[in-house]
């Protein structure tokens, strides 16, 4: 199997199991120790770490002489999906007008939840956010000692009408006024 197939996979049964319950969750790279750093993610809802999943380390894969497997493995908060958990749900079928995916770069007091970067801007973007999902989070020497930047991408999707760049350019305005207000910026 090809590099990183198997945490997909994992991904893929984490975010059905959280689909089928209701939960809203958002993802980040991992920092688990006994997950492989480049294929493994942690699952946020409201500013809450609910589940960590990927491949497992090479090295603790080493130490239980499996060094030539490929495991994986997921930690799921059960307990909080079972206080969560949405048993009535709407659907709604798919739009057929075009979606519109925005990327931003912010930076943030390290010690804050990513999570919480992302419960604001479901917050501040309102019904027009389909979705938003952390791809990346950095600390080093670009950042500020004691912040770290943090990638997302928004997904804005209309089931009335294309949105234009005009309104788009306002969401994003009115998100990130609304972060600064809890002292995230956008990454210059």
């Amino acid at each position: 199997s090809g590099a990183g197939e198997d945490f997909y996979t994992v991904k893929g049964v984490v975010e059905t199991i959280l689909d089928v319950f209701g939960i809203e969750a958002s993802y980040m790279r991992s920092g688990e120790p006994f997950l492989h750093p480049g294929r493994s993610a942690d699952a946020y809802s409201d500013g809450k770490k609910i589940a960590s999943f990927g491949e497992v380390h090479p090295e603790v894969l080493k130490n239980y002489n499996l060094k030539d497997a490929k495991v994986c493995v997921a930690e799921i908060d059960s307990d909080y999906i079972v206080k969560n958990a949405v048993v009535i749900r709407k659907f709604r079928a798919a739009s057929k007008y075009p979606s519109v995916t925005r990327d931003l770069s912010l930076i943030m007091d390290d010690k804050t939840d990513a999570g919480i970067a992302v419960d604001l801007i479901r917050y501040y973007a309102g019904e027009l956010l389909e979705k938003v999902n952390v791809f990346d989070v950095f600390k080093g020497n670009q950042i500020p000692k004691g912040k770290k930047s943090l990638a997302l991408s928004m997904v804005f999707q209309s089931y009335d009408r294309t949105l234009n760049d005009k309104e788009i350019n306002a969401l994003t305005e009115k998100i990130l006024l609304g972060l600064e207000t809890h002292d995230i910026y956008i990454r210059k």
